[in-house]
């Protein structure tokens, strides 16, 4: 923070003294007034910097590296996710055929907000533009950035390449010499080692993002190491670990100007809250994450606060509502993939429900089909399901198939590091 700090001072005082300077010295001046001002969080001053600086660029594929750079960044801070993607498939539209470099920026950029849309279709056909054009020095930046973009997308599907796609983004980030970039790309290699249960390795590759984050004094990206790692944590049922961290999170972006992060951050709070029963402080932070994320239109986001809003009426013994819940949320996920950490989801907790009401042979059946349907997905989400499959096959007297269940679940949770299980409320 320090470092953020003292760059994002001399960033100021620099831009303090432009009357003095030359137009390629303002320019510079600029650029790093932005590049700084974001790293450090202050992202009014960097957004205000970073509008001087495209407009002063002195070429098409300068304009674009900035402009893509600047609409995501407004996009983060308030909720114009949809509004940058029209502004830069609007500056696409007037490129020339043989604008490739250019292209390749604002396509990669493009990728990334599609995803934050939950258009998959429109992520994976943005990021394959620019891995599809040949390789160049000048598009590495661009390429780096659409591997990325393509790899958070495979990590979702749990897609077997999403490892070697993740090796790539990194070589790829190495090449192009962008240190930023090199941390942000170990960071999501790190979530797909969580949720594929390596937790280990994970963790590994999050201490080596917060390594670079740190030294380079980018306060956004280390939110963003910080989060992951709590998670991991949550997960583990570590929730004494996690929650000062989340919580810091929480207040550090609460009067900040990035959005994004602080509804990223309310809803991990609130989701450690409720599976540690602390269940109106929980939905409370849940509510206020769902919320913008709605007004940001961030699908998957929204579906993932909305999902353990059900699970927080749930642990408040309130079947009945988590049973009117799921065609509202069945119908607002549409045909449309979930990443596979929330595959088996609405299963659970209809099955869950179901059990709450004495109904086991109908509880058994949803458990059976979210089992089946994460039986390759989060090992975590896996080991929960046989859980409560196993306490359904105890209800219906099957005592030897509940206890082989409960045995599986039991050596899951223990792979991956397990000290407590979500909070379950006191039978009625």
């Amino acid at each position: 923070m320090r470092v953020a700090t003292r760059h994002y001072t001399s960033a100021v005082e620099a831009a303090d003294r432009l009357d003095d300077l030359g137009d390629d010295d303002v320019d510079e001046a600029y650029k790093e007034l932005f590049e700084v001002g974001v790293a450090a969080g202050e992202l009014d001053v960097a957004l205000a910097a970073g509008i001087r600086a495209v407009h002063m660029a002195s070429s098409q594929v300068e304009r674009a590296r900035l402009l893509a750079r600047v609409a995501l960044c407004r996009a983060e801070g308030d909720g114009s996710f949809s509004h940058a993607r029209v502004e830069l498939e609007t500056e696409i539209a007037m490129l020339g055929d043989d604008d490739v470099v250019a292209g390749s920026w604002y396509w990669s950029y493009l990728a990334g907000l599609c995803y934050r849309l939950g258009d998959n279709v429109g992520a994976e056909t943005y990021a394959m533009a620019v891995l599809d054009e040949p390789a160049a020095p000048e598009t590495a930046m661009p390429r780096a950035l659409a591997l990325m973009a393509r790899h958070t997308m495979l990590v979702d599907r749990a897609d077997p390449s999403r490892f070697e796609i993740g090796d790539a983004a990194i070589a790829a980030a190495e090449e192009a010499g962008d240190v930023d970039m090199l941390g942000a790309i170990h960071s999501n290699v790190g979530v797909a080692l969580h949720y594929s249960g390596d937790c280990e390795g994970a963790i590994g590759h999050y201490r080596r993002a917060a390594e670079i984050a740190d030294r380079r004094g980018d306060t956004s990206r280390l939110f963003y190491v910080r989060l992951n790692e709590a998670v991991l944590r949550s997960d583990q049922g570590r929730w004494a670990e996690a929650r000062p961290t989340l919580d810091d999170l929480r207040r550090a972006t609460q009067y900040d100007s990035i959005g994004y992060c602080h509804a990223l951050s309310l809803r991990e709070l609130g989701r450690l809250e409720v599976h540690a029963g602390r269940l109106e402080q929980g939905r409370s932070w849940l509510i206020e994450a769902k919320d913008w994320f709605a007004s940001a239109g961030n699908r998957d986001e929204r579906i993932e606060a909305e999902i353990a809003l059900i699970e927080c009426s749930l642990a408040e013994g309130r079947s009945d509502d988590v049973l009117a819940a799921e065609p509202n949320l069945v119908a607002s996920i549409g045909n449309d993939a979930l990443p596979h950490y929330l595959d088996g989801l609405i299963d659970h907790l209809v099955g869950s429900a179901l059990l709450q009401r004495a109904e086991g042979r109908e509880a058994l059946a949803r458990f059976d089909r979210g089992v089946a349907a994460t039986a390759d997905a989060y090992p975590f989400n896996h080991a929960l399901l046989l859980v409560d499959k196993g306490k359904a096959e105890h209800a219906l007297g099957r005592r030897r198939s509940a206890q082989r269940t409960r045995e599986k679940a039991d050596a899951i949770l223990a792979a991956f590091r397990v000290e407590a299980l979500p909070y379950v409320p006191p039978p009625r």
